[in-house]
């Protein structure tokens, strides 16, 4: 591999011979395969860093309180309780309630679904859902992908006779809810190791300790698990959970399953969004898990449960074409949304804050997530979206962060000023009165100007890429490679590798914003590419030699690379 300096904004990753050497001998990886896994150090950590299998994965009976969990779960069972699966209303949380309920269900429960509507019942259980619940017969409440900062909605099913089991993976607050039972890897030092799971990650450990312990008790399972792995796949990929540990076997045999045998909710969004080749995770992330969220965010969400619960096609197409208008309805209100947004933040953004605060007028409440997110990827600082709820004294929030900063950490701090909050590090959300928002805008940026958070870092422009190699690195062993080394993702990033010297031919736009054509080095090699760029590149010169930075993948049609684009600079 020939030594490069960086190009433009893109520089490579530092690799040591002797590391590169060892990790190709231990593995037997191609050289460019051996470059990837030595600058993924997740991963060359980990000496079983390829094994996929569903064997490795960790007892369910780990967490401390799901023995406690599963008997109260075959109580209900027996006694023929109501049980109400409760799920977020994101990917995560419909495919944790549609995974848990199809589990208990299997054993005869009288179940079901309810996945929060965020304009009428807001974020996770409440009070008000509880007492719903309680008006319809339930005697047994268990959340899947939320409800970890739920305490009025605890406090109110304590109260009121009703039991209440958490299953979350989000980070706790400074104490936990008064529940029955609480299954989250976050509050146990000793659960590490499960940390990155996603929530439906945290319903699979759920349901594979109800299938061990009804076994034991002599209740033989009617269903097999391993055919709720797609749901699993989809959530996790959909939640850009960490593709390391035991989210690698979960997603990886999930992925399989959503290639040999889709449900038939999945294949009507296959075929909604055009997918009739190998499915991989970007796939899932660019394409599937929008149409899903598009019902959370705008519509009612119980439409995306009832399509992955569906067993007919029939009903799946209707219900997708439902998901369709919703997402239609989503990128209308973000399209006009951002426009507004993104000029507050602009101005703001000139005085070189440590936060973008932005408030709108009535702004859709399931798209200031999407503001947030476009904000602090633009300007390069955190972002808190604010926009006024049903509730015209109430604002409802989401925050984007960036650069190492522990934004939940922040909303920690102003918990005195707010009315909700809960999420992750780096992604938040939030409510608080109109009447306080200044002083919350005062406190949360005076905590990111002093020491009690990680300050601020200068936005940095550049990339990095794993290394320099040729076309004829692209072969049938790095093919090969490449699969074991998949799914790709947060954790497990794709390559990203420099190809110098190679012309660009036969390009068209097959769509708006998409480019095709030809890469073509000095051997005459051609590789097939997309470049996915606003810009028209109709000024590639016949001839002309090119540098680009690309991922290489597989092409499951004929075995071989193409090439996705992420920079093309003219030779020097």
């Amino acid at each position: 591999m020939s030594e490069s300096s960086c190009i433009e904004d893109w520089y490579p990753k530092e690799v040591e011979d002797n590391e590169l050497i060892d990790i190709q001998d231990r593995f037997q990886l191609s050289l460019p395969a051996a470059t990837v896994l030595a600058n993924r150090s997740l991963l060359k950590k980990n000496a079983d860093c390829f094994n996929a299998s569903l064997s490795s994965l960790s007892d369910p009976f780990r967490f401390p309180d799901m023995q406690k969990t599963v008997e109260r779960i075959f109580k209900s069972i027996n006694n023929n309780e109501k049980i109400v699966v409760h799920g977020d209303y994101d990917t995560d949380g419909v495919t944790s309630s549609t995974l848990l309920n199809w589990v208990i269900k299997s054993y005869g429960a009288d179940t079901s679904v309810f996945i929060s509507n965020r304009l009428h019942d807001g974020y996770g259980p409440t009070p008000t859902t509880m007492k719903n619940q309680i008006e319809a017969g339930a005697s047994l409440v268990i959340s899947t992908d939320c409800g970890i900062t739920s305490f009025e909605a605890a406090d109110y099913a304590y109260e009121h006779g009703l039991d209440f089991i958490i299953t979350d993976h989000h980070n706790p607050a400074d104490s936990l809810p008064k529940a029955y039972s609480i299954i989250n890897p976050r509050i146990h030092t000793e659960l590490i190791d499960l940390y990155s799971l996603a929530g439906v990650g945290v319903s699979f450990k759920l349901c594979h300790a109800l299938l061990k312990y009804g076994s034991k008790i002599g209740k033989k399972a009617t269903i097999d698990l391993r055919n709720g792995l797609d749901l699993v796949a989809l959530g996790t990929i959909a939640d850009s959970c960490p593709l390391i540990g035991e989210n690698r076997s979960l997603v990886k045999n999930g992925l399989k399953l959503l290639n040999v045998n889709p449900r038939p909710g999945v294949r009507a969004l296959y075929e909604a969004t055009t997918l009739d080749t190998h499915i991989t995770a970007a796939d899932i992330s660019r394409k599937i898990s929008p149409k899903i969220n598009a019902a959370g965010r705008v519509g009612d969400p119980m439409v995306s449960a009832k399509l992955l619960a569906s067993n007919s096609i029939h009903e799946s197409r209707q219900l997708v074409g439902q998901l369709k208008n919703f997402n239609r309805i989503r990128r209308n209100a973000e399209k006009s949304a951002y426009m507004e947004a993104f000029q507050i933040a602009k101005e703001q953004a000139k005085t070189a804050p440590p936060l973008l605060l932005v408030v709108g007028p009535n702004w859709h409440p399931g798209v200031i997530g999407l503001l947030s997110t476009k904000l602090t990827k633009h300007f390069g600082l955190p972002s808190i979206v604010l926009s006024k709820d049903k509730n015209p004294d109430e604002l409802l929030g989401s925050g984007r962060s960036c650069n190492g900063i522990n934004l939940l950490e922040g909303l920690k701090h102003c918990a005195d000023l707010l009315n909700n909050f809960g999420g992750h590090p780096m992604a938040a959300g939030l409510s608080l009165a109109v009447d306080d928002l200044e002083e919350f805008k005062e406190k949360i940026i005076a905590l990111l100007k002093s020491d009690l958070l990680d300050k601020v870092e200068k936005k940095r422009n550049h990339q990095y890429y794993d290394g320099e190699f040729s076309f004829q690195d692209l072969d049938e062993q790095f093919i090969g490679d490449l699969e074991r080394m998949e799914p790709f993702g947060n954790g497990n990033d794709a390559p990203v590798f420099l190809f110098k010297n190679v012309q660009i031919r036969d390009t068209h736009h097959p769509i708006s914003a998409v480019l095709s054509g030809y890469a073509v080095d000095k051997f005459g090699t051609k590789i097939a590419f997309t470049y996915y760029t606003p810009f028209d590149y109709s000024e590639f010169e016949a001839g002309r030699l090119y540098n680009i930075i690309a991922t290489p993948y597989r092409n499951f049609e004929n075995k071989t690379c193409r090439l996705l684009l992420h920079d093309v600079f003219a030779a020097k």
